[in-house]
């Protein structure tokens, strides 16, 4: 005999229990059809328009620094960087020397 036949006919027995109790609940308990009753206080109505009115639009100041109304379609290429030229009379300043990366040896295995 299958060792899950005794947990599945359980499971099965219980979901058949709650199926019937909820349908049985359903007839029982049913007292109409009550969508959209007559009678039904805070209803609200809502009907169809075919355009919304908007509030103007607010005057906005060329000086501002807001976004404009037509606004770049890319941002604007950043400026060169001048480089200052050093005095002749300045100590220059070392450049530390930066070490290769250290690798690990490879080594081949010798074959069998």
């Amino acid at each position: 005999m299958d060792p899950f036949a005794s947990g599945f006919a359980g499971s099965l027995a219980l979901h058949a229990l709650l199926i019937a109790l909820a349908l049985t609940s359903g007839f029982l308990f049913h007292h109409g059809n009550n969508w959209g009753a007559g009678n039904a206080s805070g209803a609200i109505s809502a009907t169809l328009v075919t355009q919304v009115p908007l509030p103007p639009k607010e005057f906005t100041s060329p000086n501002s620094v807001l976004a404009t109304e037509t606004p770049s379609p890319a941002p604007t290429p950043p400026t060169p960087k001048t480089v200052a030229v050093p005095k002749p009379d300045a100590i220059p300043i070392p450049v530390k020397p930066t070490r290769p990366p250290k690798v690990a040896e490879h080594t081949n295995p010798t074959p069998p």
